[in-house]
């Protein structure tokens, strides 16, 4: 997101303009300190056009560092990720957002999520499906809503091998490639384990790097995927 002095585009005065990714970025040119063009894409998402004047002291726009915990930041694709994925603070309450979210768990919205992370009370999806009502009031929820939470928490443990792989934000697996991927004969949790890129590459559609990309993230990541699925029936 880029941040420019406020500027009133199509009815409502815009401070932040989406530039989507790096290849967008590196697309337009646009560097800090320059005068460019906005519009809002579909009248509603203020978006960068073009850069229309370089600014006299232009800076490249560059991300080196995790901005969470500081971790070096690398390329993935047209994407900067942290590089300590695993214990990355950042990385770890997106990921609890969006299991959330994919998993369907009402009520749970981020303002409870947030409030369960800032009190200690969780800090990974593992720790979700160990919360009791006396939790979750301890830590600044309602009762009432947190009996309701709950409910919807248990509700959540029932949950088919492509949901759990797919709702985990992993790179390259989302709910679809994750049920390709079972549907090709991956079809337990002791399969994904040993999957490898070579295995991958003999499914059609799948090319060396996509095949790279989702072995890497399974391999990475199996310790979430291990725990998670411990929770779930």
């Amino acid at each position: 997101v880029a941040k420019v002095s406020p500027v009133f585009v199509g009815g409502t005065t815009i401070q932040n303009v989406t530039l989507h990714n790096m290849d967008e970025i590196e697309r337009l040119g646009v560097q800090i300190g320059d005068t460019i063009e906005i519009i809002r894409a579909g009248d509603v998402i203020p978006k960068a056009v073009r850069v229309v004047t370089p600014g006299q002291t232009r800076r490249k726009i560059t991300i080196s560092n995790c901005p969470v915990c500081g971790s070096v930041a690398k390329r993935v694709g047209v994407n900067l990720v942290c590089s300590d994925m695993e214990n990355c603070g950042g990385v770890n309450i997106s990921r609890i957002k969006k299991w959330v979210a994919k998993r369907d768990v009402m009520f749970l919205g981020d303002s409870a999520v947030e409030t369960l992370l800032s009190s200690g009370t969780v800090s990974s999806i593992s720790d979700l499906y160990s919360l009791t009502v006396d939790k979750m009031v301890g830590a600044g929820l309602g009762k009432r809503m947190s009996e309701k939470i709950l409910d919807e928490i248990q509700k959540s443990r029932t949950c088919s091998l492509p949901n759990l792989i797919g709702s985990l934000s992993l790179d390259m697996l989302g709910r679809s490639e994750a049920s390709n991927l079972v549907g090709h004969g991956i079809d337990t949790l002791e399969k994904w384990k040993n999957l490898t890129a070579k295995q991958i590459e003999s499914f059609p559609g799948y090319q060396e790097i996509k095949a790279r990309r989702i072995s890497e993230s399974v391999r990475q990541n199996w310790g979430l995927i291990d725990s998670v699925s411990k929770c779930l029936t």
